[in-house]
């Protein structure tokens, strides 16, 4: 189901009591997540961070980021290929619900080896800003202009919505265009806690919200670069560390940031050393990513 403006998407307002949502973040697969909260009991969807103008993204010439990963281990090329020429390209505010696509792979860390059973999973796929201009904020740090800030906040609404609209109690997000898209990953994860803090925490007589919002993010080769240089997962680490409490803003000395990003390259290069250039998982990390 294409959804053009998912941000117009009115959600039932729940009388009774509703929890805040337990918010976590994880060093983990984002499809192996899903499937973990399903195990659970919930009902959840799994964001799919799209490329806005080709299903898939690299998917059939070797391209490593996320969407393209997803493509490998499920059937969602069924649902995205034949309308092509129909969603894409995606709207900016809009995105693709894909309910139950059939999950038969494991994560690219496992080779991509065959689940003991096919398992569901449904997905919401949103593009974010690609390659947006990078600004330095008071602080000093590389940050969203003003415009792709209330853009990015308004396209974390649309994944919120779309999930809601279609009954899940659960979902999981990622670093959203934090890697080939270069958007830098400390303002993503403010917007994602300035939105949910905002509208989805709960509370008697306010909109439906969710039940858990998990954070799946693992750094990969598009990590430590000029936009990310301490990687994807610590900004998100940090910044949701209280969950939904804490201060508006996190504020972070660049040596410490600084020292970080030396401690995870220097991390990554014993990883790869310690792999072998010969691993399946290192060869696909070398692959041209595609956002």
């Amino acid at each position: 189901t294409l959804y053009h403006d998912a941000t117009t998407i009115t959600r039932e307002i729940i009388l009774e009591e509703q929890d805040t949502p337990v918010v976590t973040v994880v060093n983990g697969d984002c499809l192996l997540e899903g499937l973990e909260l399903k195990k659970k009991g919930f009902n959840p969807i799994v964001l799919n961070m799209a490329c806005p103008t080709v299903p898939g993204g690299g998917y059939g010439h070797g391209a490593g980021a996320q969407e393209e990963n997803l493509f490998r281990r499920t059937n969602l090329f069924r649902y995205h290929e034949p309308k092509r020429k129909e969603w894409y390209p995606l709207p900016p505010l809009g995105g693709i619900y894909c309910p139950n696509a059939i999950v038969i792979r494991n994560s690219e860390q496992l080779a991509y080896c065959w689940l003991e059973e096919p398992e569901t999973m449904s997905f919401v796929a949103v593009a974010a800003v690609r390659r947006p201009k990078l600004i330095r904020d008071r602080f000093g740090e590389l940050t969203l202009t003003d415009q792709n800030k209330s853009l990015t906040r308004d396209k974390i609404k649309a994944i919120l919505n779309i999930g809601l609209d279609n009954g899940h109690d659960a979902i999981v997000l990622s670093a959203f265009g934090c890697g080939a898209f270069c958007n830098p990953p400390a303002t993503v994860a403010q917007l994602f806690w300035e939105v949910i803090s905002s509208g989805y925490a709960g509370g008697v007589e306010q909109p439906k919200t969710y039940r858990h919002i998990v954070f799946a993010i693992f750094d990969d080769h598009n990590a430590n670069r000029r936009h990310n240089d301490e990687g994807n997962l610590i900004p998100f680490q940090r910044r949701f560390a209280q969950g939904l409490n804490g201060p508006d803003r996190i504020v972070v000395r660049r040596e410490e940031r600084e020292d970080q990003g030396r401690k995870n390259k220097e991390t990554n290069q014993r990883e790869e050393k310690d792999n072998g250039k010969g691993s399946r998982s290192s060869f696909f990390s070398r692959r041209r990513p595609s956002k």
